[in-house]
């Protein structure tokens, strides 16, 4: 775009407001006007000075000759005369005294038809100079009246156009203070400041409708941080349930481990002392059924934790699924809060404002997408560790159901023990030897319940950092929404 180089009179101009610059465009004309009338009325008085000076002269001459020969008295007679108008027409009986006069004094050449030829030549040119008076005063009153009728026509230029700059003014003050309904609404017409005028509508109704669509994106996306905080909090009720849960299932897995403990050290002492297997038979019975209900109790608690983290699968799909929905709706907002910032960037000035609230938004988009990027991150950990979770409960599940089995069997063996009391021995090695392989899967289970019970707080960890997180998102929603209230649309 070429820039136009400022002339000599713009630093000066620049310093004046319109009513000036009109002023002075209406007085500069009538000024040049009236010193041309007064140099061309000066220069047309002198000429007819210089003309009516050299008549005079020329005229002077010829009566100082006809003077020089009267006498004093003729002289005093004729001027006298002359002063009381007594010649003023030929053929006037006054003049015959005077031609008399002049005959008697030896003048016979001068009659009586002289004297008003001289009047009548000094009256011509004074004649001359009044006309030229005359049409001075007409010309005067002439330049007067177009001077008068420039000043008005200079005076209704001028307060129409400040009269259009000011409601203009008063427009652009308005949609200066957050009052984007205001419009100029110019009649059409040949008006320069029409255009001015149009664009300036345009502008205003290009600002209002995108205060209008972010105030809607906004309403939205509060209502998208609402749900995201509401879900957050469930998540995080669900995982301090499920901490809660595993806690008192290691409690229940640690006494199962004693139990499996003592019934090893039993079926030892069944291996050491045969000869009591009858009198022990039914205590060891006893044993055993409480062996089985405590693995049936373990089973049943083991399904409960394994229904436990499945609820937490699927709520972590959940989570994701509503991370997703968060991801595309930071996208969007961000997509948008860029077309705000353009639209702004194009509006100049007047959209300088709107274009730091854009750029505002359009970082915290980007903030709140990182913040789903790495909570869907720690969803995908969730997850795969709910799932080996589920795998583990399936395999404690099988070995508990085969621990029932084998510490049912012995139970059948006890209560065979006073019948086969040669058996006991045999039957109590396979009683130790079972006892020892649930000791150990019953330590393995314990094992990954803690593991299970420290990704529990970790998932509750998350699950508090999610809530603060959309918290954080619904203030920013918040905010937002008041900024965008304060504008009038």
């Amino acid at each position: 775009m070429n820039e136009s180089k400022p002339g000599f009179w713009d630093p000066y101009l620049i310093r004046l407001t319109i009513k000036e610059k009109l002023l002075l465009i209406s007085v500069t004309p009538i000024i040049a006007l009236l010193v041309f009338a007064s140099l061309f009325i000066q220069a047309d008085i002198d000429a007819n000075a210089a003309s009516l000076e050299q008549s005079l002269v020329g005229k002077t001459r010829d009566q100082a000759a006809l003077f020089a020969h009267l006498d004093e008295d003729n002289r005093a007679r004729l001027v006298a005369s002359l002063q009381n108008g007594t010649i003023l027409k030929q053929g006037d009986p006054a003049l015959v005294p005077a031609g008399e006069i002049l005959s008697r004094g030896g003048f016979q050449y001068y009659s009586a038809e002289i004297l008003p030829g001289i009047y009548l030549q000094y009256r011509q040119p004074v004649a001359n100079a009044n006309s030229v008076i005359a049409e001075h005063k007409t010309l005067l009153v002439a330049i007067l009246a177009v001077v008068i009728l420039t000043l008005f026509v200079s005076y209704t230029v001028r307060r129409f156009i400040t009269g259009s700059l000011a409601f203009m003014q008063e427009v652009m003050r308005q949609a200066a203070n957050n009052d984007l309904t205001v419009r100029m609404n110019f009649d059409p017409g040949r008006d320069d400041l029409r255009p001015l005028a149009n664009h300036i509508d345009e502008l205003i109704a290009t600002r209002q409708r995108v205060v209008r669509d972010l105030r809607g994106i906004s309403e939205r996306m509060q209502a998208a941080s609402h749900s995201l905080e509401s879900q957050a909090s469930n998540s995080k009720e669900l995982a301090v349930d499920q901490r809660l849960h595993l806690d008192t299932l290691a409690s229940a897995m640690e006494e199962m481990t004693a139990t499996v403990r003592e019934v090893a050290n039993h079926a030892e002492q069944t291996s050491v002392e045969t000869r009591q297997a009858s009198r022990d038979a039914e205590n060891g019975h006893e044993q055993i059924q409480t062996t089985i209900a405590t693995i049936e109790q373990l089973v049943t608690e083991v399904h409960s934790a394994s229904s436990a983290v499945s609820q937490v699968n699927t709520n972590a799909d959940r989570i994701d699924a509503v991370v997703t929905t968060i991801n595309g709706i930071s996208e969007q907002t961000n997509l948008l809060a860029l077309n705000a910032a353009i639209e702004a960037a194009r509006a100049g000035h007047q959209g300088r404002g709107f274009a730091v609230v854009a750029d505002e938004v359009r970082s915290l988009a980007g903030r709140t997408q990182a913040a789903t990027v790495e909570i869907q991150k720690m969803i995908e950990e969730l997850q795969a560790g709910t799932r080996n979770l589920e795998e583990l409960m399936a395999r404690t599940v099988d070995r508990a159901e085969q621990g029932q089995n084998l510490v049912s069997r012995a139970g059948q063996d006890l209560m065979q023990i006073a019948q086969h009391s040669d058996k006991v021995f045999a039957m109590s090695s396979q009683i130790a030897t079972a006892a020892e392989q649930q000791s150990s899967v019953a330590n393995e289970i314990s094992g990954n319940l803690m593991q299970i019970r420290n990704q529990s707080h970790e998932l509750e960890q998350s699950a508090v950092e999610s809530v603060d997180a959309s918290q954080a998102v619904r203030g920013t929603a918040d905010g937002m929404q008041q900024q965008l209230m304060g504008l009038k649309i």
